[in-house]
């Protein structure tokens, strides 16, 4: 494995190696990641991205001319709880304002199609998201799709390679050091790691929604098994490992707010902000 000083700053970022080297040890042990598994994932995306050097090449390209570009605000969608209430505050946003960019994270997909509203960039680690769902966004809505692998995907990774038509708008993220085709922008659940995407594709207005890392309730568009479940059965209280990563997101999002590059703003869109080191605008519109 290259050391971190070799690889080029477009696949591992400053703020991400400070990050890996910080943050990542302590989260391992509070979770006990599989170093060794994250390592195969990274095996795996990077098998199948080798093939094709010209896309490899076409990417490199298209996230290039990304990070250079004027950057409209973009609004990074979670599942969280509150996201059946703010879906319609997105929508007002939307068919008002002249340019903006929706992030979708995992299974808030879901619901931003069910919605009518179009994603431009997706992240998502498999877990929340279908096949099918996956294609349309990324075929029929020509997103931008960021695929993570780490130690607890590793299936859902060799699953999608078989069911899905790689291209450059493909982009594959890794938990560990990155090798050619591979990058790590830094992060560690699906949402703060959107957030660390967002800053190295070069948006400089950055707002969260639904990002409820204070809710005792997992939202119903986190997974595809909670689409129809009750409050009850998505009770932290029965997932436990899920509270740790809420609360792992939550101390990333404020290691990260300290970290901002210049002129790059993160805050809320809330009428109740879940971060007391993060300013709440309740609306753009208003």
């Amino acid at each position: 494995m290259i050391g971190p000083m070799e690889i080029p700053s477009l696949q591992f970022p400053a703020i991400a190696k400070q990050f890996y080297l910080e943050c990542y040890p302590t989260i391992k042990k509070i979770l006990d990641v599989d170093f060794d598994k994250d390592v195969i994932a990274h095996g795996v995306i990077r098998e199948h991205v080798l093939l094709d050097s010209k896309t490899m090449k076409k990417r490199k390209w298209f996230i290039e001319s990304m990070r250079r570009a004027e950057h409209p605000p973009i609004f990074i969608i979670t599942p969280g709880t509150t996201l059946q209430e703010n879906i319609e505050l997105v929508k007002r946003h939307v068919a008002t304002l002249d340019e903006i960019t929706i992030l979708g994270v995992d299974g808030a997909n879901n619901a931003l199609i069910d919605h009518g509203i179009k994603v431009d960039i997706m992240v998502t680690d498999l877990d929340g998201l279908k096949t099918r769902t996956l294609n349309y966004i990324h075929d029929e809505q020509n997103s931008t799709s960021i695929i993570h692998g780490h130690g607890n995907n590793i299936g859902k990774i060799k699953e999608f390679f078989d069911d899905v038509k790689i291209d450059y708008r493909y982009i594959f993220t890794t938990q560990i050091k990155p090798e050619s085709g591979l990058y790590n922008w830094g992060g560690f659940t699906d949402g703060d790691r959107a957030v660390f995407c967002a800053i190295q594709l070069g948006f400089k207005q950055i707002f969260l929604v639904s990002m409820d890392v204070d809710n005792q309730v997992i939202g119903s568009w986190s997974k595809p098994r909670f689409t129809n479940t009750g409050k009850d059965e998505r009770s932290l209280h029965h997932h436990p490992i899920k509270q740790v990563k809420l609360n792992i997101a939550n101390r990333i999002l404020k290691w990260l707010s300290t970290r901002l590059p210049p002129r790059t703003s993160l805050k809320t869109l809330n009428k109740h902000p879940p971060f007391s080191f993060l300013e709440n605008v309740p609306s753009l519109l208003d």
